[in-house]
């Protein structure tokens, strides 16, 4: 059965410079997560950081930090 809404991720960059804003929409939420997950990797493996789900009963988002703690991504779907 098709699902009937729109999932949409967001993902914001946030240093003392930087904040960035990016949506797109996906047909379920594994395939959102999945996105998620692969953004992620692409900017840990660039700012030498690790990502880790938050919150996932209440919240549910990804959050990647740099390993020097000066920057840091949010990635989170809506329903």
């Amino acid at each position: 059965m098709p699902i009937n809404k729109r999932i949409r991720v967001t993902f914001r960059a946030s240093d003392e410079k930087l904040t960035s804003m990016f949506a797109g929409d996906f047909p379920s939420v594994t395939a959102a997560k999945a996105a998620m997950k692969a953004d992620a990797k692409v900017w840990c493996q660039a700012h030498n950081g690790k990502m880790k789900w938050v919150n996932l009963k209440e919240e549910d988002y990804l959050e990647a930090v740099s390993k020097s703690n000066n920057l840091s991504c949010v990635w989170q779907y809506f329903a």
